[in-house]
């Protein structure tokens, strides 16, 4: 789970340098088997970094997405994972290289710094 922020965060670096703008929806792969996991939907914040909210998480054969995050760090812990902000402090150079970000992995339960 942990490779699916690095996948997030390299499709975001990659196809920021002929967007110029990471702002907007994106979908989220799973590493294992390449399908689509859900989307996230990507902002800017009022102090300059960018945030993801989780928007929609995919069904897929053989796995069905959690509602609740039962097993996270508080102040996550029971909420619905659909709305909930999973990236934080994502800020980018010039758009193009990822400088720093916190992840919540709420399927998984874990956070990525």
């Amino acid at each position: 789970m942990k490779t699916i922020l690095g996948a997030i965060l390299v499709t975001i670096a990659t196809t920021s340098v002929c967007a110029q703008d990471i702002i907007g929806t994106w979908r989220y792969i799973d590493d294992k088997t390449g399908e689509p996991k859900g989307l996230v939907k990507i902002e800017k914040q009022a102090n300059g970094t960018y945030a993801g909210t989780a928007l929609k998480a995919t069904p897929r054969l053989g796995y069905t997405p959690k509602e609740f995050c039962t097993n996270c760090p508080a102040p996550y812990t029971d909420k619905p994972i659909i709305g909930m902000q999973v990236i934080t402090g994502l800020k980018t150079e010039n758009n193009i290289n990822i400088l720093m970000a916190k992840s919540l992995i709420p399927f998984q339960a874990s956070c990525i710094a």
